[in-house]
């Protein structure tokens, strides 16, 4: 049985087009200074108050796609790492290897009763229900190469179908590029298995010059380079992880809009952890909770006064409650319940102080309602799941917007391959694509590809980039890979324009391609825009 490297290979063998390098390397190191963070502070509920205070379901307009496109079916019970979590390795090969997105179709009303294993509908198609955010790869996209792509994968245990008509679905985001993943230096390997569930290599190429997820701490995180952070245990405090801080702010108020994931008493931490450095009492790190007031100077490393710190609450009790409200946010497309996959490590529920509460842009979607210190020592719900914008700066209909998201969930290693580990899993990768929505330079053109061109004939392709790490590669590619390009590829600077040529075959019918233009920024971060051209022959004298 072969796999998508060896169709990857085969590629690069017949087209010979040269495998770009990915240099993840740090270059704009995060700004720390408190003086920042403190003029920042003072926009945050401005900011706060004039966007989505509450969290309200995402949009996904009706959109038609045609026949022959090709549906990942997203809910297949019972779920297992062969239907649950290839179906990422899936989408990051097509997405990254062959420059073909992948819709994520969510149905913006649907009411899932998870706390009754009932999953909503998103669409039906041929007297089939698909549920738990289907993907679908359209039909403009299967050529012969990537047929034998998905082949593969369903051979591995993808399950999916082709259709044989247009549908129209509710697609919440296109996703075109795949997550930059820096795991923690210390801890991040505790993902591991749900990569290799996944099969999500740590490197993209034999040579391993290609990383698909590196290992970091957190005080050398930069803007560049480093967007997706997952955490899952740490003990941090300011002196080591006060970085996060300006890191995860919007990119217009001087941060990186970077996206947080931890888990395990991390959590408790993380969001106690004031500036003890400077010291400033007035800066702390409570991303997804409010706070009882400012820092107490005698209090450190950790604040206590916004999530009780983990050793001083209970566990939860086993029977949790997944709010309905959530069905159709994209962190909660997975299948059942991950209740036995939260009961693990130092800490596994995070409950705000009986003073204080979750932020009001916070989303608590799992949570355990009879649990006993609420009411005590604690206020609000207690969190299994939880995930919202840092700062409350954000919105539920752009994720793009604002401050960088961060989700945190109990437990200290999601580990095991049954289903309920499954769903968390998914929530995890769920929330890694969507954090790669809209990265990358900013792509500007003086020539574009036309939508029609005549056989035989050649047009200029124009561009420049900006917005990110400098230098800048460009690549063109056709799919199939027909006709001939020239001065492809070409890296320039920021701002620069370059100019490549393709030559069109001739044939002696209609020809539709897909042509893709690939910028490669200098941390290895992909921005791909395509291009539908249909090939004419030329008009007969």
């Amino acid at each position: 049985m072969y796999n998508s490297y060896s169709i990857y290979l085969a590629l690069i063998l017949l087209i010979l087009i040269p495998f770009g390098i990915n240099n993840n390397q740090g270059i704009n190191p995060v700004d720390k200074s408190s003086t920042r963070l403190k003029d920042y502070y003072k926009h945050v509920k401005a900011k706060s108050d004039s966007r989505n205070a509450n969290p309200t379901i995402p949009v996904s307009p009706p959109t038609v796609v045609d026949s022959g496109s090709f549906i990942i079916d997203m809910g297949i019970v019972p779920q297992t790492e062969e239907n649950g979590l290839k179906p990422y390795g899936l989408i990051f090969d097509l997405i990254k290897n062959f420059d073909v997105p992948a819709l994520w179709v969510i149905e913006p009303n649907k009411v899932s009763d998870k706390n009754t294993f009932y999953d909503d509908v998103d669409f039906v198609y041929d007297g089939n229900t698909y549920r738990g955010g289907p993907f679908i790869i359209e039909q403009k996209y299967r050529f012969p190469l990537i047929d034998s792509v998905i082949n593969a994968w369903e051979a591995k245990g993808v399950v999916g179908v082709t259709t044989t008509s247009d549908i129209t679905v509710p697609v919440f985001v296109e996703l075109d590029g795949v997550p930059n993943w820096t795991l923690d230096f210390a801890n991040g390997s505790n993902l591991i298995p749900g990569f290799d569930a996944a099969e999500i290599p740590e490197f993209n190429d034999i040579a391993e010059t290609d990383p698909n997820f590196i290992f970091k701490p957190p005080d050398s995180l930069d803007c560049g380079c480093d967007y997706m952070y997952a955490m899952p245990h740490a003990d941090p405090e300011w002196s080591t992880h006060g970085n996060l801080a300006t890191w995860i702010l919007d990119r217009d108020v001087g941060g990186c809009r970077g996206w947080f994931y931890s888990a395990c008493h991390a959590v408790s931490a993380v969001e106690n952890s004031w500036d003890d450095v400077t010291p400033d009492s007035t800066q702390q790190m409570n991303f997804l909770s409010e706070k009882i007031a400012d820092a107490d100077p005698s209090m450190s490393p950790w604040a206590e006064n916004s999530l009780v710190i983990w050793g001083d609450h209970d566990d939860g009790d086993g029977d949790y409650v997944y709010d309905i409200s959530t069905s159709a946010h994209p962190f909660m497309q997975f299948m059942g319940q991950a209740d036995g996959a939260f009961e693990s490590g130092s800490e596994q529920v995070y409950l705000p102080y009986l003073a204080t509460q979750w932020r009001p842009t916070t989303t608590v979607s799992v949570y355990d309602d009879n649990h006993p210190d609420i009411g005590g020592i604690a206020n609000s719900r207690a969190a299994k799941l939880a995930y919202g914008p840092a700062y409350g700066v954000g919105s539920y209909t752009d994720y793009t917007d604002g401050n960088g998201w961060v989700m945190y969930h109990g437990g200290h290693q999601i580990g095991g391959s049954e289903d309920e580990f499954v769903a968390l899993y998914r929530s995890f990768f769920n929330f890694s694509f969507l954090s790669a929505f809209s990265r990358g330079a900013t792509i500007s053109y003086t020539s574009s590809p036309p939508p029609v061109v005549e056989q035989g004939m050649t047009i200029n392709l124009s561009a420049s980039a900006s917005g990110a790490v400098p230098d800048y590669t460009f690549e063109w590619a056709a799919n199939p890979p027909i006709g001939i390009f020239t001065n492809n590829p070409a890296t320039v600077g920021d701002g620069v324009t370059t100019t490549a040529t393709y030559q069109a075959p001739q044939f002696n019918e209609d020809i539709t391609i897909i042509l893709t233009l690939s910028v490669t920024d200098g941390c290895g971060i992909v921005n791909k825009e395509n291009f539908e051209v249909v090939l004419v022959p030329p008009e007969q004298p």
